[in-house]
């Protein structure tokens, strides 16, 4: 398979080395301000692993979107800056390309819905960059709920104050919620309609569209949900965030943590170490699994099982009835 990366910033070249151990051809970079492999961007000094690559000097880089028209590659991998996704996408969706698109793919309800249609119009598919959807945690809670009577779900995620200088000019729901409120949509399937009373409270920043606390809630079916977020976490935090979340019935309790472990109780089963964090590179990581799965799908030329575009529609269509709350 031949791919073409659209952006190099730090999570660009977590891809990139992720395609080049799958043994994947790179046909090229398209960078419009001119990154070279060698450069850092505001988030590198934070993401540390992120330091050396393999034939570095074999990358062509492309920074006029007319000097790859011409080039044979069967996948675009866009990791730019999240204002930008949505353009990206629809333009190489619209010339037939199947296109990976880090999350958010866009950044309204509207666009999303959009980039399905022109992908289904020119008979492609665009995979979204939902990485929680494939981390080995997720998979394991995946299978565990099937009979899962959910009634109470607490979902949070907080970021260093810092963090909002890379992540701050969007508004929290696209950037930081968007996380866990695709869990509960790919955990759960829920059937939208039935989702009700939503609440959404906020304490704004001045500088910043991402608030600095948001909260909402909302009821579906027989539960209650949770989602919380904040740029409060302490500069020496050893993660640079703190998230987890909590499912409850009235028969099994789930927690899942930014730590290795993962634990499950039911009845009286505890199941304290099931996972641990494997490095993003290595066979259990979640971006290794979720860029080979993706390559996988476009080698056979079929639509994702795990993150169908309707699916991650449906999460974006959540992020907009909680908005119509704001």
């Amino acid at each position: 398979m031949k791919v073409l990366l659209v952006g190099l910033g730090w999570f660009g070249k977590k891809h990139y080395n992720v395609w080049n151990d799958l043994g994947v051809e790179i046909v090229g970079v398209f960078e419009k301000e001119g990154f070279s492999i060698s450069q850092n961007d505001e988030q590198s000094k934070y993401h540390k692993e992120v330091v050396e690559y393999t034939d570095s000097s074999q990358i062509t880089f492309f920074d006029e979107l007319q000097q790859i028209e011409k080039l044979d590659f069967d996948c675009v991998d866009i990791t730019t800056n999240e204002n930008s996704h949505f353009e990206y996408a629809k333009y190489f969706l619209r010339i037939g390309k199947k296109v990976i698109i880090e999350k958010p793919i866009a950044l309204n309800y509207e666009e999303v819905k959009e980039l399905r249609k022109i992908a289904l119009e020119n008979d492609t598919f665009f995979y979204a960059g939902h990485i929680l959807r494939f981390d080995s945690r997720t998979i394991e809670v995946k299978k565990r709920i099937q009979n899962f009577e959910l009634r109470f779900g607490k979902f949070e995620r907080n970021f260093q104050n810092q963090a909002l200088k890379k992540y701050g000019s969007i508004p929290t729901l696209y950037t930081a919620l968007i996380h866990d409120l695709d869990l509960f949509n790919f955990l759960f399937s829920p059937n939208l309609e039935e989702i009700n009373e939503i609440q959404y409270k906020y304490l704004s920043n001045k500088n910043y569209q991402a608030d600095l606390v948001t909260a909402v809630s909302f009821k579906y079916n027989q539960a209650l949900l949770l989602f919380s977020n904040c740029w409060l976490v302490s500069e020496v935090n050893e993660y640079g965030f703190i998230s987890n979340y909590q499912l409850y019935s009235e028969n099994m309790n789930i927690e899942q943590q930014n730590t290795p472990d993962i634990k499950i109780y039911e009845k009286t089963l505890e199941v304290p170490d099931l996972f641990f964090w494997n490095h993003t590179y290595y066979p259990g990581g979640a971006l290794r699994r979720m860029l080979n799965h993706y390559k996988n799908c476009i080698e056979i030329n079929v639509e994702s099982d795990i993150a169908s575009m309707k699916s991650i529609e449906n999460t974006y269509q959540l992020i907009h009835l909680i908005l119509e709350k704001r």
